[in-house]
């Protein structure tokens, strides 16, 4: 996990500068040890990505912020090296948000609510799961504004669990005008689902203006057909989740490769 860079607001929008400061260890879950996981990542028919550096090349702080194919810390399971896709935009609109790569490797916005899709192909051997007991968890670490639980979504559906891992405050603006005193939270998203996926499509929007996303991880596998027989099991009741639907056919498109964004791994 990197330090976080926080951006602050100057004489103007793009008079930005970037303050260092030390952070907790990241809180994120492993699946082989989380009391919601089945499983090992790399393990066949298991999905594991994570952003930690969001990328813009050719340079930081360019706007607008580019689709992101190349999820630094973790790219296992997917369908090919583009399985996965990063759009940010602005929250209830089609408009290009004024949002950049912080020096720190965040996405953030000074003045526009942002809105995030992440589209994930899974490879061949997730898909030949068919019908059995899948877990999907997003996981997000956000500073400034806090993120609005009620816009996560996978392809529509809400999520079953959430989980707080872990809460601090930070110096990023809180939104609205708003200087200090921002959050420095990290969250757990579940969702439990009958038959394994060809394409996940998860959604979230930060709650106001100066979110600024620090990381984002996703893991899917498939759970024990008994609750509690897998490794840190919670030994509860077997659930019967409701069917999650397709993603939007845009979307669907985006997965795909429709939407354009590639650009170099950088180092």
């Amino acid at each position: 996990m990197k330090q976080r860079a926080i951006p602050y607001l100057c004489a103007t929008l793009c008079a930005i500068a970037n303050t260092a400061t030390e952070a907790a260890a990241v809180a994120f879950q492993d699946p082989a040890s989380a009391s919601w996981g089945d499983w090992a990542r790399g393990s066949v028919g298991s999905v594991y990505v994570h952003y930690d550096r969001f990328r813009n090349q050719p340079d930081i702080g360019v706007a607008p912020v580019l689709p992101d194919t190349t999820p630094d810390r973790g790219a296992l399971g997917l369908a090919g090296t583009r399985g996965s896709l990063l759009i940010t935009g602005k929250k209830g609109s089609t408009a290009q948000p004024a949002a950049f790569i912080t020096g720190g490797g965040n996405i953030y916005s000074f003045n526009d609510v942002l809105a995030f899709d992440l589209v994930l192909s899974p490879s061949a051997s997730h898909t030949g799961l068919g019908v059995r007991p899948i877990t999907a968890a997003l996981q997000i670490s956000a500073l400034g504004a806090d993120i609005d639980h009620a816009s996560v979504k996978l392809n529509g559906s809400a999520w079953s669990r959430r989980v707080t891992l872990a809460t601090g405050s930070s110096s990023a603006p809180t939104g609205s005008g708003g200087t200090g005193g921002g959050i420095d939270n990290e969250y757990l998203y579940l969702w439990e689902l009958p038959v394994a996926l060809g394409t996940y499509a998860f959604a979230f929007a930060a709650a106001d203006t100066s979110l600024s996303l620090d990381a984002v991880a996703v893991d899917i596998g498939p759970r024990a057909f008994s609750q509690g027989s897998g490794a840190g099991g919670s030994g509860g009741p077997v659930e019967t989740p409701q069917p999650v639907p397709l993603p939007p056919a845009w979307l669907l498109l985006a997965g795909a490769g429709v939407l354009i964004g590639r650009r170099s791994r950088r180092d």
